[in-house]
């Protein structure tokens, strides 16, 4: 019998658990309220009435298309005050919507404004503020402008006409100008920036004036005057560093170097600190006129002939040109015709000769004359224990000789 009965009844029996899914609660019953005659939903939250399909008719969802953040809509109805639809949404606040008119009026107003309208976010860059207004002030006659600081004047043509600019080519660090304008007191321009007023020259005021900069080199001190010195009766230089310094008059100099009009005759000697340093222009070296440069106990000897012998006896190359060295190892006796073994390109050729002891403690002093681009006539002398005389024998000798080849 009650087999019967359990089979007779799920016949018309509502699964209370089909589709379930983790977190849900399954129904636990389903029939008619008498009162109300909806359908009556239970579970273990209670019982709730459920809508028949007549009482959603007309009815919108509020929920439809409801995306993450979106709060779902509560209600759509006609506000009686203003006419127009008023729309109401989760925990908040009613607001009337506009009607299709209403858009079509905006829109004609905002064409109309388009018209006359003056863009205020045009070329906006970032850190800019958008301009809010542009209108003429009634008591100036001048355009205002307005942003978010306020609104502010602009100047017509007429009020900057004859203005200088005191930002133009300004540079990272330079200030701006403020003003520029005769002093009524001096006659001169005055200009004013952050730090003050400033009269500044008139052409008149530098006429003989040198600069103090011109030619100025990386590391060099700014000149800031030239005067006379009333004490020493010389001119007296300043420089940037705060030193002075008296200059040198041409007979300051007169007095110091034996002048014979314009060149100096004699030796001279140049002490500088510690430093000395001498020339002599009558000195013999090699029994040849040279002269002679001294730098402490060192000496060169220069010659006419564009050769440079140190105190040793070692000649140096000139060293401003692109110079070719031969060297060599040959035999001569005094007076005999050394040929190179490449000709030169010029007679202008440097020659350096220097005896090999043969072994017989002989001493030679060697020496060379009519040198071209071809050769040298040699000189040399042999040591013969009471004096030097002339070598006939084939001596053995080393030549270098510079120039261009």
């Amino acid at each position: 019998m009650l087999s019967q009965q359990v089979q007779e009844g799920l016949q018309t029996a509502v699964s209370g658990t089909y589709g379930l899914t983790d977190g849900d609660s399954p129904g636990l019953g389903l029939h008619t309220n008498h009162t109300s005659g909806k359908p009556v939903y239970l579970d273990k939250n209670g019982s709730r009435d459920l809508a028949l399909a007549a009482d959603v008719q007309g009815v919108l969802s509020g929920t439809v298309g409801l995306g993450p953040g979106d709060t779902a809509g509560i209600g759509l109805h006609v506000n009686h005050g203003t006419g127009r639809p008023t729309f109401g949404a989760a925990g908040d606040s009613w607001r009337d919507l506009a009607w299709g008119s209403d858009v079509d009026v905006l829109s004609q107003q905002v064409q109309e404004g388009l018209q006359t309208a003056v863009s205020g976010t045009y070329g906006l860059a970032g850190g800019d503020s958008p301009g809010l207004g542009l209108h003429t002030n009634h008591t100036s006659g001048k355009p205002v402008y307005l942003d978010k600081n306020g609104s502010r004047d602009l100047a017509l043509a007429a009020d900057v006409q004859g203005v200088l600019s005191g930002t133009y080519g300004m540079g990272g660090g330079d200030s701006a100008g403020l003003g520029l304008h005769t002093n009524g007191s001096t006659g001169k321009p005055v200009y004013l920036d952050k730090t003050g007023a400033r009269d500044l020259a008139l052409a008149a005021d530098v006429q003989g004036v040198l600069s103090g900069t011109a030619g100025l080199a990386p590391g060099d001190t700014a000149g800031v005057g030239l005067h006379v010195n009333h004490a020493s009766d010389r001119p007296t230089f300043g420089d940037g560093a705060g030193r002075w310094r008296d200059l040198a008059l041409a007979t300051d100099l007169d007095s110091r170097l034996p002048v014979s009009s314009p060149a100096a005759s004699g030796s001279l000697t140049v002490t500088n600190g510690g430093a000395v340093m001498a020339i002599n222009p009558a000195v013999t070296f090699n029994n040849q006129l040279r002269g002679q440069i001294t730098w402490g106990t060192r000496s060169w000897y220069p010659g006419g002939d564009g050769l440079i012998f140190r105190d040793n006896g070692n000649l140096l190359a000139d060293g401003t040109r692109q110079t070719s060295i031969q060297r060599f190892t040959t035999q001569g006796s005094h007076g005999q015709r050394i040929q190179f073994p490449q000709q030169f390109k010029s007679d202008d050729v440097q020659v350096m000769v220097m005896s090999m002891d043969s072994g017989g403690n002989s001493f030679h002093t060697v020496d060379r004359f009519s040198v071209d681009r071809y050769g040298f006539s040699l000189s040399i002398n042999s040591w013969n224990g009471t004096g030097y005389g002339i070598e006939q024998r084939q001596t053995v000798i080393d030549v270098v000789a510079f120039g261009d080849m």
